[in-house]
């Protein structure tokens, strides 16, 4: 008797810089059976997602301003809205781990994954943490780390590399 696929739910976006490798880390685990979802924002990971195959849940974040407090303060209150929003997805979807890529959208869906006892896993593609990653870091059971960053040592973090997309071939046309 075989076990049943694992589920897992990724959260990235804002960016391409975010979306693109976690968008491989997805394929990587699809490769090996396992069964993807994303949850995101409305920039480009509304577009990369689903163009990529993956089903694409929202909910609704924007960036923290760092000049703005006004700004500061609505995106505070669009994120703890969005933490409830998670939870509910999260709840429904019922993944064996959650991986935050990056970006405000990681955010929420890993608090709620914390909330939930949902492991979390962390990827981070630059060569510093992000603000994002640096505040889930200390719940997250694993960061996986492009570069080695200078501090973020230890069994919770794994240098892994950047993940790439593979280049697609087409034999017909070459």
């Amino acid at each position: 008797m075989s076990a049943a696929p694992r589920r897992i739910v990724i959260a990235a976006g804002g960016t391409a810089g975010h979306v693109v490798p976690a968008l491989a880390v997805a394929d990587a685990l699809r490769a090996e059976g396992a069964e993807v979802q994303f949850i995101g924002g409305e920039r480009a990971e509304a577009q990369l997602v689903p163009a990529a195959g993956y089903p694409l849940h929202q909910i609704s974040v924007q960036g923290l301003s760092r000049t703005n407090p006004l700004r500061a303060l609505r995106a505070l209150a669009l994120a703890a809205k969005a933490v409830g929003r998670a939870r509910g997805l999260l709840r429904d979807l019922a993944p064996d781990a959650v991986l935050g890529g990056g970006g405000y959208v990681a955010g929420p869906v890993g608090l709620a994954a914390v909330s939930l006892r949902i492991p979390l896993v962390l990827s981070e593609a630059d060569s510093h943490l992000g603000l994002t990653n640096r505040m889930l870091a200390r719940f997250a059971r694993r960061v996986c780390l492009a570069f080695p960053i200078a501090g973020r040592a230890g069994p919770r973090y794994r240098v892994t590399g950047r993940p790439a997309v593979a280049p697609q071939h087409d034999r017909a046309a070459a």
